[in-house]
């Protein structure tokens, strides 16, 4: 403890300072109050005095998070980490820990999760602010944010012929800042030039703004009303009738040897989101289709079912 100097006695010379106690005051948490220390002076002569001297103690800084906050995290919904009530606790980062500069041992930390008002009322598709906060012993508080967020991921397979040789196509459908990303594979021990890419709409259609992609040539809009598209892009054949579709999508050009003979392509779909595609029917058109003796005479057209892992209520929680 610091002791006072500087005392001198009006007979001259220095009188020493003896502390005499000390009296907590208006102490509103352990490391928020006024103390007053006593301190007596007496001279040679036994003449006394004393004073009163008042520290104040105020703590009005928040704790410190430590070295290794959870980082913000992204998980599909077909991430293991996912289930339908909740993301593991193990797969968020845990807890973090945080220090204070008066006293670290009652520094308490908890969290409020809050969806994104735009975020649909199913999951996934949630993207939660996780608000961590740590509190000292007097209240002072300290908030750091963590992002989580569950996409929405369609994976599937469409196979079976409409019209043609069945031929396994994969279809993966996310969304993205920009829209909805189709992302459609011929997965097949057969090849083919991926010409036309049709689907229905759970939802408006008129909710499009815009399709693009580097191998997209045309697109077509019409609720119910699309089964072609130009260059005989188009969902019928085998004397049967037609497959309606809400939206088609041309790739590349017909024909092989144009420089475009693609496997695969991927376009964007402005204005919706993964919702939308719940419940919907895809087609695929293939053209120069090989043969088991690797000729390309046939073509095809596949269909099935869109797949997406929506959850309807209740809602799953992020969970700490």
């Amino acid at each position: 403890m610091a002791t006072l100097s500087g005392v001198k006695d009006n007979c001259g010379g220095d009188v020493p300072a003896v502390y005499a106690g000390a009296q907590k005051k208006e102490e509103t948490c352990t490391n928020k109050y006024k103390e007053d220390r006593t301190w007596t002076f007496t001279d040679p002569c036994g003449n006394q005095n004393s004073h009163i001297q008042t520290i104040t103690i105020n703590d009005d800084k928040g704790p410190t998070f430590s070295t290794g906050f959870p980082e913000d995290k992204s998980f599909t919904c077909t991430d293991p980490c996912v289930t339908v009530n909740y993301v593991k606790p193990t797969c968020t980062g845990g807890t973090p820990t945080a220090e204070d500069n008066c006293d670290s041992t009652g520094v308490v930390v908890s969290s409020v999760d809050v969806a994104a008002a735009s975020t649909v009322s199913f999951f996934p598709g949630t993207v939660v602010t996780r608000t961590w906060t740590a509190t000292d012993t007097c209240g002072n508080p300290t908030s750091k944010n963590q992002i989580i967020t569950v996409n929405d991921v369609c994976s599937f397979s469409v196979s079976k012929a409409f019209s043609g040789p069945d031929i396994n196509v994969a279809v993966a459908v996310i969304n993205t800042d920009a829209g909805v990303k189709i992302t459609v594979t011929v997965a097949d021990v057969r090849t083919g030039d991926l010409r036309g890419v049709f689907f229905t709409v759970a939802g408006d259609v008129s909710k499009i703004t815009k399709i693009s992609g580097e191998h997209v040539t045309s697109f077509k809009i019409e609720k119910g009303g699309v089964d072609r598209l130009s260059n005989d892009v188009l969902m019928k054949g085998g004397g049967k009738n037609a497959n309606t579709f809400d939206v088609g999508v041309e790739i590349g050009h017909q024909g092989i040897g144009q420089g475009d003979d693609f496997n695969s392509a991927v376009f964007v779909v402005a204005g919706l989101t993964t919702s939308d595609f719940k419940g919907s029917n895809f087609g695929v058109r293939l053209t120069s289709v090989t043969d088991d003796k690797g000729g390309r005479e046939y073509s095809s057209k596949v269909t099935g079912p869109s797949v997406c892992c929506h959850y309807d209520h209740p809602k799953p929680q992020v969970v700490v």
